[in-house]
């Protein structure tokens, strides 16, 4: 049977693990799984662009997704999205942009490196510190940009770097805003405010080295809280199982 003093000493032990699971568990902001099926077609001349509008049925953050995509070499003809992966496909040199601007009504970007036509998410980012990615490549040092706008001339970039061994060779990376650079702006007071969204995979854009890159998820990470301290209920608590397990260790000495 047990005692009163064991019965304490759980307590405490219980009380103390939900406070530190609760000051470490750091929540997430999802900005997409790729599991919604998007296809666009890269066109036949070089340099030329290819456009996706948002799918049918929207998951993402947002409620939108549009989809720009550029070839510069190779004779593959689609990006595909769908089946938890966005896949810049194989035989292919160009590069890709995806926004999320929360307005599925407005027409997609005319071009890369544009300003978004909406601005519409109302994201704060305030409570979160990085951006994480996971991916797998098949070719070194491709380049992925993070775009975050609180408007056309108020924004953070960040940029980290793909590379592995394989398409499936999935790993995941991870980009700190404090190394975001920010524009028009602090990153302070843009990070309270982000309207849009754009990632820039730069698939070796520039030569001839191939630009086969697949993503299955993107996210925000919220900052992780300071060292826990247990708080004055939890000290409590674990002085009474104290001093319940020393009156009991004395009862039953021998």
């Amino acid at each position: 049977m047990q005692t009163s003093s064991s019965k304490i000493l759980n307590l405490a032990i219980f009380a103390i693990c939900s406070s530190f699971l609760s000051q470490t568990a750091s929540a997430s902001i999802i900005i997409d799984n790729f599991t919604i099926a998007q296809t666009v077609a890269i066109p036949p001349a070089a340099l030329a662009t290819g456009r996706a509008l948002d799918s049918g049925a929207d998951t993402f953050l947002g409620g939108d997704r549009e989809i720009l995509v550029e070839r510069s070499a190779g004779s593959a003809n689609s990006v595909t999205v769908g089946s938890g992966q966005l896949d810049f496909v194989t035989a292919t040199t160009g590069r890709t942009e995806i926004l999320y601007d929360g307005a599925s009504a407005d027409a997609i970007l005319a071009a890369f490196n544009a300003a978004p036509d909406s601005y519409t998410l109302g994201l704060n980012l305030s409570g979160f510190d990085r951006f994480q990615v996971t991916a797998g490549t098949t070719n070194s040092s491709i380049p992925l940009t993070v775009i975050l706008y609180n408007s056309a001339t108020k924004y953070l970039t960040g940029q980290v770097t793909l590379n592995t061994a394989a398409l499936t060779t999935q790993t995941t990376s991870t980009i700190f805003f404090s190394s975001f650079v920010a524009t028009g702006d602090t990153s302070a007071n843009i990070l309270q405010n982000v309207g849009a969204i754009a990632i820039q995979l730069n698939g070796a854009y520039t030569n001839t080295s191939g630009g086969d890159a697949r993503l299955t998820s993107m996210s925000f990470l919220e900052a992780p809280p300071a060292a826990a301290t247990p708080e004055p209920a939890t000290l409590s608590i674990v002085g009474l199982a104290l001093m319940g397990g020393l009156s009991f260790a004395r009862k039953y000495r021998v």
